[in-house]
């Protein structure tokens, strides 16, 4: 089954180094030339510092236990998020990975006064009128945590099925996760 498996990752994802722009594959020896042959005739968007300092953080981080830690941690972040959202009677779809967390934001649109049955504004509006947009908006304005819409991951015919999705990164400091818990239990 895996020997026809290519995996494609982010070096600024997997060190925490937002705008590095540095991907990594891992595949079969079988799978890897015609990936160097691409390589070649694509790479050039990239600035060697960035791919050095990517070589480096990887013998950094195997040395030092950064794959163990990491996923750990994050897991940990994730779950207080999910009991945090829960608590300020929001529901987390609970990921098996990743840095985000959607939810269903039903009661903040209540206390907001919008109504994303009702005010649904078609496939063809713009953005910021659909209903999970506005919500991410009013939470800025309002409870100053910035949730992210989720709209705008869909199709134009199927934006519909976001609106009342918005989703919140676990990817931050102790001290932005405890504000934003703080802020989001304020809601209870």
């Amino acid at each position: 089954m895996f020997e026809r498996t290519i995996s494609l990752f982010s070096a600024g994802k997997t060190f925490s180094c937002t705008g590095w722009r540095v991907g990594y594959a891992i595949a079969p020896k079988a799978l890897t030339a015609p990936m160097v042959s691409l390589h070649a005739a694509t790479n050039f968007c990239v600035s060697v510092p960035l791919q050095m300092a990517c070589t480096r953080a990887f013998h950094h981080a195997d040395a030092e236990g950064y794959f163990e830690w990491y996923p750990t941690m994050l897991q940990q972040k994730r779950d207080t998020l999910c009991q945090v959202l829960q608590k300020a009677g929001l529901t987390p779809v609970i990921p098996e990975g990743g840095y985000f967390v959607c939810c269903d934001a039903t009661p903040l649109f209540q206390r907001a006064g919008i109504d994303p049955d009702k005010e649904d504004p078609g496939p063809d509006a713009p953005l910021s009128e659909r209903p999970d947009v506005r919500i991410a908006k009013w939470c800025a304005e309002n409870l100053k945590v910035t949730p992210i819409p989720v709209s705008p991951f869909y199709l134009p015919p199927d934006r519909h099925l976001a609106n009342r999705l918005i989703r919140f990164a676990y990817c931050k400091d102790e001290a932005t996760m405890a504000l934003a818990q703080e802020r989001l239990l304020s809601l209870s």
